[in-house]
């Protein structure tokens, strides 16, 4: 068995003389980025995406995904073929290889030799088995599972030793952990009676941090499509008021990294149902956290009091209540 003890006094001796000797520290920053939107069944790049992979070229897509076409340090590392959760996976699997293999063919073919890693080791294909998240959904064709996603490493210099010491926590409230729930809603829709195309909603419910067991309220102020058909109270006295009977449920998702309260402040959500809706039923909404690129599905959301069946597709800001 190793002493650890000793092992990493011996680790920092040699990282402290290597760095005195002038050699160069480097830790590793990796970036991902997808390129989707191929052709069911097909692997041929399509002018869309040769566009958008020559701005990836010439570096002029940095505030997407920071490849620099003169730099020394960045590596495009990895080419991850997918496919639409549909049809054979051995077939899946096939198809994801030749797209990765055919967005390398096009980098490796206009880039430098060191800024993309060699093909066998970097071209793959998970098929239809890992789709991207908010899209795992068998048996669908979701352009964005019809995709290679490409990985990029850039290694950063390092201008002292590296300690090995505990990171430390500058923030309690970090957690890559949330939930949500919601409690209430009012909405609006325009004054035509049975059929809405418009409508609004202010949405209430509480965000909570799994970790530290911090709960706070918020509010949703969404405006879009609603498109229904029915008999609901908002068409007769202009709003709408529902109560969640399962408002002190919460729904759990994870984050990509971990945030903490503030960066929920704020942020633009999206908001989409699809179904019927009555006094009796409660019907789930999706909701999607842009910044995180995260959709969370919210059951129990009671929207009309009425008869309705329709859809909705909403854009709107979420704000978190003060911490008293």
């Amino acid at each position: 068995m190793i002493n650890t003890a000793a092992a990493t006094l011996v680790t920092l001796a040699e990282q402290v003389l290597s760095f005195a000797a002038g050699a160069v520290w480097t830790k590793s920053i990796y970036f991902s980025i997808y390129l989707d939107g191929f052709g069911v069944d097909s692997d041929e790049l399509t002018p869309t995406q040769m566009a958008a992979l020559d701005q990836i070229i010439d570096g002029s897509a940095v505030h997407l995904f920071p490849f620099r076409p003169d730099s020394g340090s960045q590596k495009l590392i990895k080419f991850v073929g997918l496919a639409s959760q549909t049809g054979p996976e051995a077939n899946n699997l096939n198809l994801g290889k030749r797209r990765a293999e055919n967005v390398y063919d096009y980098l490796a073919s206009r880039l430098a030799a060191l800024q993309v890693a060699d093909k066998e080791s970097s071209v793959v294909s998970v098929g239809s088995s890992k789709p991207r998240p908010g899209f795992n959904s068998p048996g669908s064709e979701f352009p964005e599972n019809r995709a290679v996603n490409i990985i990029l490493e850039d290694r950063v210099p390092i201008s002292a030793p590296i300690t090995l010491q505990p990171p430390v926590d500058d923030s309690p409230n970090l957690s890559d952990r949330w939930e949500i729930s919601v409690t209430g809603a009012v909405s609006v829709g325009d004054p035509i009676p049975i059929l809405n195309l418009v409508g609004a909603q202010y949405i209430t419910g509480a965000l909570r941090n799994v970790q530290t067991g911090e709960t706070r309220g918020y509010r949703a102020i969404l405006g879009g499509i609603d498109l229904s058909i029915g008999g609901s109270l908002g068409d007769f006295v202009g709003a709408n008021i529902a109560v969640n009977l399962q408002g002190d449920q919460f729904q759990a998702f994870s984050t990509p990294q971990a945030v903490d309260f503030d960066e929920f402040d704020f942020i633009w959500i999206v908001l989409s149902s699809l179904g019927v809706t009555d006094v009796a039923s409660l019907a789930p909404v999706i909701i999607k956290f842009s910044k995180f690129d995260e959709y969370v599905e919210l059951p129990g959301i009671t929207l009309s009091a009425g008869i309705e069946i329709g859809t909705q597709f909403q854009r709107g800001v979420f704000i978190l209540d003060d911490n008293d």
